[in-house]
């Protein structure tokens, strides 16, 4: 594939409009559109939590102005020209792209001046927020790569991501892909920041904003509906989708829908990895910040199929896939081809892209990964660290010289189990498909795996300071039954 090349076939190839309509319906079977009532929910919610936002902003202001006096009375500090409040809070992800599905969730940034801190954010307004009614399933990290509080408001899934700039207000026309604004900036505001820096550059990129959005939505079905749809166990996640989608449509600007998804699966099964799929030409500043280079940053091995993030400091998207994880994700680029090729041929319809996987028939050897905890709360941490770290077992079965693939299944099983003395226990499985070398004669049992992955969670759970003596992490291995 040429990397920077426009495209070799620069036309649409003129799919009649039944294509489009079918493409529209399969979306609609699975979910990837929104109805009018859910897109003014979300609205809603996002609108809503902008004035908690503002309202939170106004207070730290007069907080910050307050003590300002108290430490300078000799100062005259006069009160702010504007009753403008002097944070924002703004989106990114799918909500920005205008791609959510029924389920989707918002991701928001909460943009605050520098006399806000993270803890001010974390502490002060998280704890405010918790306190809410309409507020659910709250969880706060703010020690993790990316802070980020989570929960449910009024029962849509939101992600709030902080930044505070160098500035003592951040004026409603704010030029975020200004890179002048990183400088200085603590990494963890600039990783926050750059998510909304990143939606831009992608919606910057595109020429046909409708075809790009609903090539994307087809894509992310199918990445769901094949299992490798997860960033967080190898697999593609949403940014990584919507930056493949749009080099695929700057590739072929003048593309229709059909012809995209059938150039989409033409890029990327072909494509050269682990050259880097780029949207524009990577620069450097004068700031200290790490820039994606997999020859000077020995962190950055292996780069299997590095998916660069456009805004400054370029990151790789896909750090997380495993040598297991991309053989699954090449094998379904290529599949996807064989599909659309049928399709253009006539030969297919497109329900047949979408297909679900036969992950249970697909292996003679499986292990099951299960997580127990016998409090709902306890067991939504525990779940959530181990499922965090599934990619890191996998890598470690990757280096074992008997595995040819290690494939984590995308699904989780949840269920309760009552033990003999009337204990209830919540308990979550993942389930790996063993593809063993030719030449391996033994059943490999991976102790040593097994035990490094323990004493992963483990020492996590101490990090984080949410152990408790109830949690358990075990793994069948088909008929064996070993505990981590």
């Amino acid at each position: 594939m040429n990397e920077e090349g426009t495209d070799q076939t620069q036309g649409s190839e003129n799919h009649d409009d039944n294509d489009v309509v079918k493409i529209r319906s399969i979306i609609t079977q699975h979910g990837g559109f929104e109805t009018h009532e859910q897109a003014d929910r979300r609205k809603a919610v996002f609108e809503k939590l902008q004035s908690l936002i503002h309202s939170f902003m106004l207070t730290a202001r007069t907080d910050h102005l307050s003590k300002q006096r108290g430490k300078h009375p000799e100062m005259h500090i006069p009160e702010p020209e504007s009753n403008e409040p002097p944070g924002r809070l703004l989106s990114f992800g799918s909500y920005r792209l205008d791609v959510c599905g029924k389920d989707a969730d918002i991701d928001t940034l909460c943009v605050a001046p520098s006399f806000v801190t993270r803890c001010d954010f974390f502490y002060k307004f998280g704890e405010m927020l918790k306190k809410l009614p309409n507020v659910s399933d709250y969880l706060a990290i703010p020690l993790s790569f990316v802070p980020v509080l989570k929960m449910k408001y009024d029962q849509i899934e939101v992600d709030i991501l902080f930044a505070n700039l160098s500035l003592e207000s951040i004026p409603e026309d704010l030029q975020i892909h200004n890179d002048e604004l990183l400088r200085d900036m603590e990494v963890r505001c600039v990783r926050s920041l750059n998510g909304c820096r990143n939606t831009d550059e992608i919606l910057n990129s595109v020429k046909n904003l409708e075809v790009f959005r609903l090539t994307l939505r087809v894509i992310k079905i199918w990445a769901k509906r094949r299992g490798v749809y997860s960033n967080m166990l190898g697999y593609l996640g949403g940014f990584a989708c919507a930056m493949l989608v749009a080099k695929a449509a700057k590739m072929n600007p003048n593309a229709d829908v059909p012809t995209l998804i059938h150039k989409f699966f033409t890029i990327f099964s072909k494509w050269h990895w682990p050259e880097p799929v780029l949207l524009k030409t990577m620069y450097t500043l004068d700031m200290t910040f790490t820039v994606w280079n997999p020859e000077i940053w020995n962190h950055h091995d292996p780069n299997l199929m590095p998916i660069i993030t456009p805004a400054y400091p370029q990151q790789n998207s896909t750090h997380n896939v495993t040598k297991s994880s991309f053989k699954v994700i090449k094998e379904e680029f290529e599949r996807g081809l064989t599909v659309t090729n049928e399709i253009i041929n006539h030969t297919e319809d497109w329900a047949k892209l979408f297909d679900e996987p036969p992950f249970f028939s697909s292996y003679t050897r499986y292990c099951v990964l299960t997580a127990t905890a016998e409090s709902q709360e306890t067991f939504k941490k525990w779940t959530g660290l181990v499922v965090s770290k599934i990619r890191v077992l996998i890598a470690s079965l990757d280096r074992n010289p008997d595995v040819d693939v290690a494939h984590i299944n995308d699904q989780t099983f949840t269920k309760l189990v009552e033990t003999s003395e009337g204990k209830i226990i919540y308990t979550q499985h993942w389930f790996v498909g063993i593809q063993y070398e030719k030449t391996t004669q033994l059943i490999n049992l991976f102790i040593t795996e097994q035990q490094l992955f323990r004493a992963l969670v483990n020492q996590q759970c101490k990090n984080q300071k949410i152990y408790s003596p109830d949690m358990e992490v075990c793994l069948f291995y088909n008929n064996y039954y070993l505990f981590l």
